[in-house]
Parts: structure tokens; sequence; C-alpha cells
């Protein structure tokens, strides 16, 4: 017996992983085009704007817990992509502090150090991003279409 034919039996499970693999690397793909509010319409949630069908420009914003916000300017459909880059947990809320404004797609989640978020802007307007817990200013934005 060669050893080709001792390997086939092994082949098949080896085969079902490569093919999960790709599954899993499709799926991933999908939820980054559609971004994480693709069960939620975006006209659902802010009036007469539609859905994103195709993202824009990834924009990154650093989290690093020292207040040196970014002056950001985005158009819809554009990605942001939140990175911890501080020793802590950190709550991105849109809105001042105390006062926070629903966002399409945002969630409460806290990012642990080391962790990025996603977020694909599907509403327009000014707004601030803070961080939460420590009350430090990360960004303001301006979203246009």
């Amino acid at each position: 017996m060669t050893i080709a034919q001792k390997l086939q039996p092994y082949a098949w499970p080896a085969y079902l992983v490569a093919l999960f693999s790709v599954a899993l690397a499709t799926l991933y793909v999908l939820l980054l085009m559609h971004g994480p509010h693709a069960h939620t319409p975006a006209a659902a949630v802010s009036g007469n704007q539609p859905e994103c069908r195709v993202t824009g420009m990834t924009i990154p914003v650093a989290i690093t817990g020292v207040s040196n916000p970014a002056i950001i300017s985005a158009k819809r459909c554009d990605i942001l992509i939140f990175s911890n880059g501080s020793s802590k947990h950190v709550d991105i809320a849109f809105g001042p502090h105390e006062e926070h404004y629903p966002y399409p797609g945002l969630t409460s989640d806290p990012l642990k150090p080391g962790q990025s978020s996603s977020l694909v802007l599907t509403k327009t307007g000014s707004y601030p991003i803070h961080e939460h817990i420590t009350d430090v200013l990360i960004a303001r934005i301006t979203i246009n279409n």
C-alpha cells in the first residue's frame, strides 16, 4: 500500500475543514459589506435614508484613553473601525455624555483591550463620539450624503 493510499481516509475531513473555512470567510465578507445592522434596514430607523448596498471608505478610529479628539468628515455608507488601544474596556457612544443618541448598528457592548469593532454609517448628521466609562471625547464626526 502506498503512502497516498494510506492517507486517503484522512483527506475527507481536511476537505470538510477547507469547505467550512471558505463558507465562514464568505459569511464574514457579507457581514462586512452589510454591517451589523443588516437585519434592520436603515430606512426603518433613520427616516428616508435607504440601506447601504455598497460601503464606502474605511475610517480608523483609535481609542487610547487620552482626550485627543479626531475631527472626522465622512459620507453615508463609510465604515468606522473603532480600535481599543487602551488597557481597559471601552464603551463607545454617540452624543454628549449622559445624553446618548441612538445610532443604527451601534451596540452598547464594551470593547476589550486590543479589540476592534466596525460601524457602517447609515444616518447623516453631526455627532460627538465619546467613551462612556471614562467620559473621554474620541471624535467629532460629520456624516454627509
